[in-house]
């Protein structure tokens, strides 16, 4: 086969045309001739293998390996960083291979570039440096002071036609698991210097030798690894080469050990030991020596036991020998055996270090798992200290400081995880047909153990919900729906639910409320981010959501908008939430912009304010001309209508009633097969009103008309600066009832309560004060009202309730009251009852009744009036039993420290009766503490 070969150093894609891109990565920054290299191989004439090396622009730059102008490099700079003799012997090594078109430099004690050899030389062209040095040496300057010297370089050598194309650390170890100084050096530099931005920069893992002929030599472990930067990330890229020359023993490392052996053997080798009158050091020197050699072979930890003991007895010898040669020798000696055991001590600390790191990591690890998981791998480190505390004396007492943390921490967890599991689970009601927009899921992030809000937001998207129970110290527990790494893929809304005011969320900083956003962030898949963040608690203000904007993007969390409600924030049985202005306390405001703000970092960073009720929460946006022509002003996604699939959310800009639907028919004519209107918001304005007030039979028609037309939920509402009614409400599912708010007012038409009765439970408190219930059918007589007042709901004033009976005579139509029956808890004032039934009855000439709901959960008559009748009736509610006339105490039997307690009593000077002359004491209880009071009064 005599076709040439042809092979690429990077990955390899084929475009559907044919061509071929590369890439350094694999999965991204594919490129069509990129400059990378290509390798052809084919067999020369001679029926030898022949390889050709061809650039990014098809010219032949290595023949067999070798480049064709002997380097890639036109200029090469050498940096003698010490002066050390195998340093110096290692740049005149690598000068030599190119000595026509390299440079020796150093920098002097003053910082001063100083050329050493090539002085007639000027670099051109792309140049190579070489920083020369052992390892130890250029990691205990640093890679800072090494970026400095990058940059004199650079301002000595760069020009347009002169480019710095690599930096190379030549020293044992400069890159590595254990060493980082060419990544550190590779920051600083690109950092520092950008024009260096283009500069490739190496380093070594392993021990490494420039040979004579200036090539360089590994060790088998070694590898070489290059940092270059990314234009298109804009950061480091790394990748790893391997050697080109390696061995198991280097001769000449440069490295410390090196050199102590060199002087040695130089020793060895002079006249001096030579003589037989400096014999007796030669033993001493050939053992050392021997030590070091074996220290070279495997390694100066490996042998560092050996090598300490080598330098006590070279020690010992020297105090029985001095020898001013041999103390020259003895005191590099001592400091290579001082550098290796602080390696081995650094290596510990590292190791010690790594291990802190691993627990401290699966500890924060632990913090994002729900408490039950939590627990488990807690114990788990907590075991782990333990051991640690055991077996490393010198990491004993901070392991003990966390073996209590960790055990605090599974105390409270524990605590939390029994609250929790005693409540139970929450019933959240099913069946809810809202559609959820833009979202996933929701996941609700519950502040307060009482969870009644939690359940009503819950109930709105049951099936597209999870609740997760929280405390102060970050433990949860999902108490609704999947768990969170179970719910689906996509954007997410988190709503952290909480008593709100001022100063915050009750019970929570604003870095804790942002340490569960982040927890939840941590626990979804990792395809799946967080795009919105609503508070739903009372009066916190804009700043508190700039506050959690700023905490969240210090967790990574940077793509999340952050809404916030300014005022009292209520939410109602259909998980719609209302506000009042906290001054006023109406809760009369429905989608209003001026009690809710949202906030979301812009791409530099900076908080913006963006619109709180945004068009993507919607599938589509209609409106509605004056014919009944639907306008469609906006398809989430900017699909086309043809695009659009299942259940739709769709809000309406609403003309008149007849408009409106026709606009709709005409829309939903349009829609592809398969496809339905399932929500449908209806915003109308203030000329185009609907209703008229509490006439909840047109209300009901209408709705009940759009409902069945198309199917949907319909609700309307107004803007909330209009004085008009908050919104009414006609739902699918189990709940058929058409309900409107209006202010403090909350009127519901339901299928299911007889004809000609109106229920109405008054509350005197907020967000809304009464209820009023009645049929689907009109009014046709005189009716019944039953009104309730609840425990919880307080007793409202006469003129509340007269206000509230006016509107329920609004609501039928006129239609005379038939009666009045009222029901009450325990324990209420019975004045103010009888002034209200006296009051009723006279007002409205009917029979007004008052019952009891009494605590075994039965109904007794208390109070009663005809208008015929001069007063109440009042029936008594306790119930009675007979005399028994049995005496609670035998005061003929006194005790004998009752007896000692009179006589006490008798001796004391006593007031006189005032007004009587005798008292006569009742005790009503056996109870001892009644007997000694008695006593007492006696």
């Amino acid at each position: 086969i005599n076709g040439d070969l042809s092979v690429r150093s990077s990955y390899v894609g084929i475009q559907p045309d044919g061509t071929k891109v590369t890439s350094n990565t694999g999965v991204d920054n594919w490129k069509h001739k990129d400059s990378e290299a290509k390798t052809v191989y084919s067999y020369d004439k001679n029926g030898k293998a022949e390889s050709k090396v061809y650039d990014g622009n098809g010219v032949l730059v290595k023949y067999n390996g070798q480049h064709l102008d002997g380097t890639r490099y036109k200029s090469n700079v050498i940096v003698q960083n010490s002066d050390n003799t195998t340093v110096i012997e290692a740049a005149n090594a690598l000068f030599n291979k190119h000595p026509n078109t390299s440079v020796i430099v150093k920098f002097d004690q003053n910082g001063n570039l100083v050329t050493l050899k090539g002085e007639a030389y000027t670099p051109t062209g792309d140049i190579r440096i070489n920083f020369v040095d052992h390892g130890t040496n250029l990691s205990q300057e640093g890679a800072q002071s090494l970026a400095d010297k990058a940059r004199i370089l650079q301002q000595t050598y760069g020009n347009s036609d002169t480019k710095i194309k690599r930096m190379a650390l030549v020293g044992c170890d400069t890159d590595g698991v254990d060493q980082s100084l060419t990544r550190n050096f590779a920051h600083a530099v690109y950092n520092d210097t950008p024009a260096l931005k283009q500069t490739e920069i190496t380093g070594r893992t392993g021990q490494v030798q420039v040979n004579t002929d200036g090539t360089k030599t590994m060790t088998t472990d070694g590898a070489k690894t290059i940092y270059s930067w990314d234009n298109d990330k804009g950061g480091i890229a790394r990748k790893i080469e391997t050697v080109k020359r390696y061995s198991d023993i280097l001769e000449n490392p440069l490295n410390d050990l090196n050199d102590q052996i060199k002087e040695i053997e130089k020793l060895l080798k002079s006249e001096q030991i030579q003589s037989s009158e400096q014999s007796k050091h030669r033993n001493i020197l050939v053992s050392t020596l021997n030590v070091l050699y074996e220290a070279q072979k495997n390694g100066l930890e490996t042998s560092f036991d050996k090598l300490k003991q080598a330098k006590e007895n070279f020690y010992a010898h020297l105090k029985e020998n001095p020898s001013t040669r041999l103390k020259k020798i003895y005191s590099p000696l001592e400091g290579l055996t001082l550098k290796v055991k602080n390696q081995i001590l650094e290596r510990t600390d590292r190791e010690s270090h790594a291990l802190a790191l691993s627990l401290q990591r699966q500890n924060q690890d632990a913090q994002t798992l729900e408490v039950g998981q939590k627990i488990e791998k807690l114990k788990d480190v907590y075991n782990q200290f333990v051991e640690l505390s055991k077996n490393n004396p010198e990491m004993r007492q901070w392991a003990e400081e966390n073996r209590l943390n960790i055990g605090k921490q599974i105390q409270l967890a524990q605590e939390f995880q029994a609250k929790i599991t005693k409540m139970g689970a929450p019933k959240v009601a099913q069946g809810g047909t809202d559609v959820l927009v833009k979202y996933k899921h929701q996941v609700i992030v519950s502040t307060d153990p009482m969870l009644s809000d939690e359940l009503l937001l819950a109930g709105k998207y049951p099936d597209n919900t999870t609740i997760i129970a929280t405390d102060i110290q970050g433990n949860y527990k999902v108490i609704y729906g999947p768990k969170l790494d179970q719910i689906p893929k996509g954007e997410l809304k988190v709503v952290v639910t909480g008593h709100g005011s001022l100063r915050g969320i009750r019970g929570r900083s604003v870095g804790i409320v942002a340490q569960h956003v982040a927890t939840v962030s941590q626990a979804i898949h990792r395809d799946s981010s967080i795009a919105k963040v609503s508070l739903v608690a009372c009066n916190l203000g804009g700043e508190y959501a700039k506050n959690l904007l700023l905490n969240l993007q210090k967790k990574g969390i940077v793509t999340a908008a952050i809404s916030v409600r300014l005022g009292n924030v209520s939410v109602f049985h259909d998980g719609r939430k209302i506000m009042a202005n906290p001054e006023s306390h109406d809760y009369t405001k429905y989608r209003s912009n001026t009690l809710k703000e949202t906030y979301a970092l812009n791409k530099q960073g900076e908080i913006i304010f963006v619109d709180s009720y945004l068009d993507e929460h919607y599938d589509v946006i209609l409106s509605v001309d004056e014919d009944g022509t639907p306008k469609i002003e906006n398809i989430y996604g900017n699909k086309a209508i043809h695009e659009l699939q299942g259940k739709l959310k769709i809000r309406v800009k609403a003309g008149s009633f007849d408009a409106t639907k026709s606009a709709l028919q005409q829309f939903e004519n349009k829609l592809p097969s398969g496809v339905s209107m399932a929500q449908i918001n209806i915003k109308i304005e203030k000329d185009n009103n609907w209703f008229t007030q509490h006439d909840v039979w047109k209300q009901g028609e209408n709705l009940d008309t759009l409902n069945k037309d198309f199917g949907a939920n319909i609700m309307a509402y107004f803007n909330p600066e209009d004085g008009q009614p908050i919104r009414v409400i006609r739902n699918n599912g189990i709940d058929t009832s058409v309900t409107m708010l209006q202010g403090i007012s909350r009127f519901i038409r339901r299928p299911n309560i007889e004809e000609n009765r109106i229920r109405l439970t008054e509350y005197n408190s907020i967000p809304v004060q009464r209820i009023l219930e009645y049929s689907a059918n009109a009014f046709d007589d005189s009716f019944v009202l039953q009104i309730e007042h609840t425990p919880r709901g307080g007793v409202p004033t006469i003129k509340q309730t007269l206000d509230s009976i006016s509107l329920a005579s609004e609501v039928a139509q006129k239609h005379a009251i038939a009666y009045i029956l009222i029901s009450v808890p325990e324990s209420v004032d019975i004045n103010h009852y009888k002034t209200l039934v006296d009051t009723l009855s006279e007002t409205y000439k009917v029979e007004v009744d008052v019952w009891v709901d009494l605590k075994d959960g039965t109904y007794k008559e208390w109070l009663s009036k005809n208008p015929e009748d001069s007063e109440v009736k009042v029936e008594h509610l306790a119930k009675t039993t007979p005399h028994q006339n049995t005496p609670l105490h035998n005061w003929t039997n006194l005790s004998q420290e009752q007896i000692n307690k009179l006589a006490l009593e008798s001796q004391k000077t006593k007031p006189s009766l005032a007004n009587h002359d005798h008292q006569v004491l009742i005790q009503t209880e056996a109870d001892d503490n009644v007997k000694d009071n008695t006593s007492r009064l006696a």
